[in-house]
């Protein structure tokens, strides 16, 4: 099936969003009727055809498509191959086989069965069992666990990311350390020597960042800054429940959520469906993540009614705190990830959640998995809203050597050259670098326009003063804990 799928994006041109049109057009349909019609051998399962092409050699097959961890395999103690195969990767594009678990919701599972899978699952993701993964051909989930052997020339396969294929790149080692946005920042300010990037998710919290380091060290800890790609802020409701709300209350917005969760009634008294309990609302913890920051302040522009100049006297408002609180007391969550939330959320249903406030990216990651689970989503936009601009920003700090810094610079340069800066649109990011286009065919902006997908925005705000952060956030603490 993926095979299938591949040739039939290769004949379409495309590497996202392949639609019932492109398929049906004459020279996709020829395209892969012209590889198909060449194919010698079909098999009932890959793991059989591997293995015949293996024992049998080139005389049967030259070439098929395989897993990447059938073609490490057949360098093991298992094969004695006279001829040696090895990994072609199709520069059109392939597919990740990304061996998902998941938990099932059936009458038959109990909480008992439920928290055993947990605990299975997690030892699964644990570093050990990662690391064992490579040992057969498989790539760990884990971003942090770098590839090694297998996953080299010797066993025929291609680790090698596109920065690494480059002529600076043979040269650089990349580390990728995955922390949240608030996290990264205080990792730095602790001294943390791994980090010579600091690349949160938006501009948000760097002046905080900034104003904390010159005070104890005297300088600013940033030599360069660049925005690798951006993603507005959205609310995201199960269509059904957003027909329901928008028929009481009108636009979505931080004044309507806020009437919804103090309905003592819940759903009853929004739309006479006692059935959806109560209203379910969430967004991520604001002290462990740039999106929960991010819905303080949004929550703060709106009530004042400002785009810009959020001030101190604004934070410290009795009216406006005692608005927050009333939002923040009916919340439900506070994750410090944005994509662990929309997940749960398209997991377990309206169950979950009805609405969640998360980036644009992230919802558009799920439209597609919620349809055929729970029903469609839709995504309504703030009126006031903010850029996450994915920021990249290269350190100025003591562990860091000119030679780090440069190295640093070299693959922010590559991060925003045009092939790379197209592949963020495919994930539903805006590209950071303005000569790619947001509108093209295969857009996520132009597929997904019936779930309430916009690429214009209404009002953006600015970034707030670090004073104003850091009391809305101590605000925030006294009343709800860090």
């Amino acid at each position: 099936m993926i095979s299938l799928l591949a040739e039939a994006y290769a004949g379409a041109g495309k590497v996202a969003g392949l639609s019932v049109a492109d398929v049906a057009q004459p020279k996709t349909a020829q395209y892969v009727a012209g590889i198909e019609s060449a194919i010698v051998h079909y098999g009932s399962s890959t793991g059989f055809f591997g293995k015949r092409m293996f024992a049998a050699g080139p005389q049967y097959l030259s070439a098929a498509v395989l897993y990447e961890n059938m073609v490490i395999e057949s360098y093991g103690p298992s094969y004695q191959l006279p001829f040696p195969v090895v990994a072609v990767y199709p520069k059109e594009g392939t597919f990740w086989s990304d061996h998902p678990v998941g938990v099932v919701e059936r009458p038959w599972v109990t909480p008992e069965h439920r928290e055993a899978a947990k605990v299975y699952v997690d030892y699964l993701l644990a570093r050990p069992q990662q690391e064992r993964a490579m040992q057969y051909g498989f790539r760990p989930s884990a971003v942090e666990i770098p590839l090694g052997a297998p996953f080299d020339a010797a066993h025929g396969v291609d680790s090698k990311d596109e920065f690494a294929k480059t002529k600076e790149g043979k040269r650089i080692k990349i580390n990728l350390i995955p922390m949240g946005s608030l996290e990264g920042a205080q990792a730095v300010a602790a001294g943390d020597k791994r980090i010579h990037v600091w690349s949160p998710a938006s501009t948000l919290y760097k002046d905080v960042f900034v104003e904390d380091w010159k005070a104890r060290n005297g300088k600013t800890p940033i030599v360069r800054e660049e925005s690798l790609a951006l993603t507005p802020m959205v609310f995201v409701m199960w269509a059904e429940r957003h027909a329901a709300f928008a028929a009481k209350y009108g636009d979505v917005s931080w004044k309507t959520v806020g009437k919804a969760l103090a309905e003592p009634g819940g759903w009853q008294g929004i739309a006479g469906k006692p059935q959806w309990g109560f209203f379910k609302f969430g967004h991520t913890h604001p002290n462990q993540s740039n999106s929960g920051l991010m819905t303080l302040v949004l929550m703060a522009y709106e009530y004042h009614g400002k785009n810009r100049g959020l001030a101190l006297a604004d934070i410290l408002d009795p009216a406006f705190q005692s608005f927050l609180n009333g939002i923040e007391h009916g919340i439900s969550g506070l994750s410090n990830s944005t994509g662990t939330m929309m997940r749960e959320m398209v997991l377990k249903g309206p169950s979950a959640y009805d609405g969640l406030f998360v980036y644009e990216n992230v919802a558009i990651d799920y439209l597609k998995n919620a349809e055929g689970r729970w029903g469609e989503l839709h995504v309504s936009y703030p009126q006031r809203n903010m850029w996450n601009d994915n920021p990249y920003y290269v350190l100025d700090v003591p562990w860091s050597s000119p030679e780090q810094k440069k190295a640093a610079g070299v693959f922010l340069d590559f991060l925003l050259s045009e092939p790379i800066q197209r592949q963020s649109l495919v994930h539903g990011f805006r590209p950071g670098n303005p000569a790619v286009p947001v509108r093209t065919p295969d857009s996520p902006f132009v597929l997904y326009q019936k779930f309430g997908l916009n690429a214009d925005l209404g009002s953006v705000c600015e970034a707030p003063k670090a004073e104003v952060i850091n009391n809305l956030l101590a605000g925030w603490e006294r009343t709800h804990g860090s």
